[in-house]
């Protein structure tokens, strides 16, 4: 069972990698802030970059730049800015993949054999290319794969740092460049940082300490050249309104998309304290830090439980206004090496636990038959030749027309030989703070300073009226009254 479990994920893995390279060679925008992202990496250095949004182009930076200059560097190499940044993406989750395959072939050693830990870390390493979250986003220009695989290489090498100690450093190294590509991305480095602590004081306390000298010189070096503005635009203009009770909702949609590798989690987290409470390590306080310090395997559990634990601690940031799928990476990605850790334990137990042996991988081929189904669905739809031929009409019809762009495609507006303007979600809800005065845009659309507007869809729609203010929908509406529609979109002319 466990090798038909190991095939399907490999034809789902086969399905993906097409999927994934038919995207970095398509020429249009995939996402909202594809084309943000492309405009941010060409001001890289200049002023634009974490600028004043009182000023045009009103543009807020809401994410560190390592993957800005991770993306210009690719660059050089002569590949097109959008392959590039779609390609960084790609790569980072293969990396993130393999990762998470090695930690998981690692901890099963401790309970099952050399061929059983091999399958384990097979299937914990091919499972992400299972997740929604992981496939839509991974296929995208985003920081989000980036600092995923940080991430996890940051855990990979705490990992290693349990029997040589040194590893800390780099495991440091690699969170801080983790947090400096995506600033929610530190649930990794706290959750190792009181197993290593228990295990190598010295090392760790250096490495940390090192680590948090080294982000804040980068940071003051930042706020330096940007005069102050560098914390302002990820800490100030980021930290949207949280809505506790959307994150809950959202949570409740992927746990029901995904009831069985939920369901294995679960299990999964259960049969490692059970099983840990039964080798009586004595788990009073000072009976656990010495277990951790003297047992490799307690101490990966440990870790592995304070990650799960915090991953599920940040989904309270999925409750931001404009959030999506993204928020939720980290923690599906967490579920990963809990099921791959119960399927190790599971295939060496098979000849006692004959149940679970046919259970789960069972259930896990169940689940495999739709994520095959909706990848050659979103294949065949999201690169469809109707949608090509729209773009592409689109393009044509704007690189004809004169003038600055608002733009809901943010791609489109650099590929007609423009600079990105207004981001209208962000600054929808900074307007909403009183952070921003939405004046500014009203202001532009009533001189009509913009030659035309692009907008998703129309007033009423969720995507429309979740980017625009009222206010300043009348205002656009008025200004920009003829309407001409490509596909999703609506090119908007003052006449």
């Amino acid at each position: 069972m466990w090798w038909l479990v190991a095939g399907a994920l490999a034809a789902i893995a086969c399905q993906y990698v097409l999927y994934a390279v038919t995207a970095i060679g398509f020429p249009f925008g995939l996402d909202y802030s594809e084309g943000l992202i492309w405009q941010q990496a060409l001001w890289l250095g200049g002023p634009h970059l974490y600028g004043d949004i009182l000023r045009p182009p009103f543009v807020v930076c809401d994410y560190p730049p390592l993957y800005l200059i991770i993306l210009r560097g690719v660059a050089l190499t002569g590949a097109g800015m959008l392959e590039a940044g779609r390609g960084i993406s790609l790569v980072c989750t293969l990396a993130t993949c393999a990762l998470l395959g090695a930690m998981v072939q690692r901890a099963c050693r401790f309970v099952a054999g050399p061929r059983e830990s091999v399958m384990a870390g097979v299937i914990a390493s091919l499972l992400p290319l299972t997740l929604l979250p992981v496939i839509s986003w991974s296929i995208l220009m985003r920081v989000d794969m980036l600092a995923l695989a940080l991430t996890h290489a940051g855990l990979f090498c705490a990992f290693v740092s349990f029997r040589r100690p040194p590893a800390i450093y780099a495991a440091v190294a690699l969170f801080v460049a983790a947090a400096f590509t995506k600033q929610n991305y530190i649930a990794g480095a706290l959750a190792i940082f009181p197993v290593c602590l228990a295990r190598s004081p010295k090392h760790t306390l250096l490495a940390y300490g090192g680590g948090a000298v080294a982000g804040l010189a980068v940071i003051a070096g930042l706020q330096w050249a940007t005069q102050g503005r560098f914390l302002l635009h990820i800490v100030a203009y980021a930290a949207d309104t949280i809505d506790p009770g959307s994150a809950l909702r959202q949570f409740v949609q992927w746990v029901g998309a995904y009831p069985i590798d939920a369901g294995c989690t679960v299990a999964a987290a259960v049969t490692v304290w059970v099983h840990v409470r039964g080798r009586d390590r004595g788990l009073r306080a000072g009976g656990v830090i010495g277990a951790i310090r003297d047992h490799e395997d307690f101490a990966w559990l440990v870790c592995l439980s304070l990650y799960l634990a915090l991953t599920t601690v940040m989904l309270i940031t999925a409750g931001k206004t404009g959030s999506s799928r993204n928020y939720f990476l980290e923690w599906m990605c967490c579920w990963c090496l809990w099921i791959g850790w119960l399927a190790g334990l599971v295939l060496a137990r098979s000849a006692t636990w004959r149940l679970a042996a046919l259970a789960m991988p069972g259930l896990l081929l169940l689940q495999l038959l739709p994520v095959s189904v909706g990848l050659r669905t979103m294949q065949t739809e999201q690169f469809s030749q109707r949608r090509r031929a729209e773009w592409g009409a689109l393009l044509q019809r704007v690189k004809a027309i004169p003038g600055p762009l608002l733009s809901d495609d943010m791609v489109l507006t650099i590929q007609a030989g423009r600079e990105v303007g207004p981001e209208p979600g962000i600054l929808l809800e900074l307007a909403r703070r009183r952070v921003w005065d939405e004046r500014l845009l009203i202001d532009k659309l009533r001189a009509h300073y913009f030659g035309a507007v692009i907008t998703a869809y129309d007033p009423g729609d969720p995507t429309f009226d979740a980017r625009y203010l009222p206010a300043t929908q009348a205002a656009l509406l008025a200004a920009y009254p003829h309407v001409e529609r490509f596909g999703d979109y609506r090119l908007r002319l003052a006449k």
